[in-house]
């Protein structure tokens, strides 16, 4: 239930982008979800226990070069303010590993011009939790450089081992403990 104080322009969830690949929306108890459509207008969606909704998240944009958008959404109070609202949403992300520069295919369907950048999943979910304040990248820092000081044994690190020993970081840093 919703505090009677609320202002009735409140949402419960303001619009945003998911991270991941897709996520997946399954059995929401009520209504309240809405997707911003390419005119910048809001539709609501139909949820119930018998649906699952599945959003395109960011990495799925970056992958298809914009092909396919990440879906904006939010989720607005019920006219009611004594009903509850559970969903249970599954976040779809790949292994840290993995590539998500944009494919070809998808530069070529796009214009010809590759417009998201060359990143990992694990990567690319450091830099977005990092933009929405839930990592640390000054801590990310002082870490790569004891990573650096530990593994280097006296020998100098080329690019492409300090881009590995970054990744290895960003791997550790996001992984539950």
């Amino acid at each position: 239930p919703l505090p009677d104080e609320r202002d009735p322009n409140s949402v419960r969830s303001a619009q945003h982008e998911d991270i991941n690949l897709i996520t997946l929306l399954c059995a929401s108890t009520e209504s309240g979800l809405e997707v911003m459509d390419h005119d910048g207008s809001w539709f609501k969606v139909e949820t119930g226990p018998e649906y699952i909704i599945v959003d395109s998240g960011d990495m799925i944009q970056n992958i298809t070069n914009g092909l396919f958008k990440s879906t904006t959404h939010r989720v607005v109070n019920p006219s009611d303010s004594n009903r509850r609202r559970f969903s249970m949403p599954m976040f779809v992300h790949p292994r840290n590993e993995i590539d998500l520069t944009p494919l070809p295919k998808f530069i070529e369907m796009t214009g010809g011009i590759q417009k998201f950048q060359n990143i990992t999943a694990g990567e690319y979910l450091h830099q977005r939790l990092v933009e929405i304040g839930l990592a640390d990248s000054w801590g990310v820092k002082l870490r790569i450089q004891e990573l650096i000081a530990k593994k280097r044994d006296g020998k100098v690190f080329s690019g492409k081992e300090i881009t590995y020993l970054i990744s290895e970081l960003c791997n550790e840093k996001i992984q539950p403990e």
